[in-house]
């Protein structure tokens, strides 16, 4: 073994504490990178899980003077769509937070989306149980109808 090898471990043994120090801001580095790393390759590297997701395109608008996000209408969306020679189809949605009750009357907030029937066949992928909605289910004073995810239902 070479001498300065020799040297550098006697030096880190007699500092125990310089080298428990050292270490651990190294073990705590890595696991700092290596945790941004994940969460940047699934946010930004990884396609989405639709066929064609690197046309997909989410447009909002911006009030002109406080520059807030806004939620485009139906007819705005529309008249987009129709005016662009780069858009194949519309499928408007909009978020927001519900309440939902269950037998016992226990209640719980959920973040809920509302959406077009258009969106299912435009993401290219079908409900696992039952049905997609339907254009009747878009009609202005059309009953109620959900879709619920697989963890919800579970």
């Amino acid at each position: 073994m070479p001498a300065t090898l020799r040297q550098a471990i006697r030096t880190l043994v007699r500092g125990r504490l310089f080298t428990l120090v050292a270490l651990l801001c190294l073990a705590l580095g890595i696991a700092t990178n290596t945790t941004m790393f994940s969460v940047f390759d699934v946010m930004f590297l990884r396609p989405l899980p639709f066929p064609d997701a690197h046309r997909l395109v989410s447009i909002t608008g911006r009030h002109p003077d406080t520059n807030r996000r806004v939620t485009l209408s139906l007819d705005d969306a529309r008249e987009m769509a129709r005016d662009s020679q780069y858009v194949d189809s519309i499928a408007p949605y909009s978020g927001r937070q519900a309440t939902l009750t269950d037998a016992a009357g226990d209640a719980e907030r959920i973040g809920v989306q509302q959406v077009s029937a258009q969106l299912f066949p435009l993401l290219g992928v079908s409900p696992q149980r039952g049905q997609a909605f339907t254009p009747d289910d878009d009609r202005v004073n059309a009953a109620g109808v959900a879709l619920i995810s697989d963890s919800l239902w579970r």
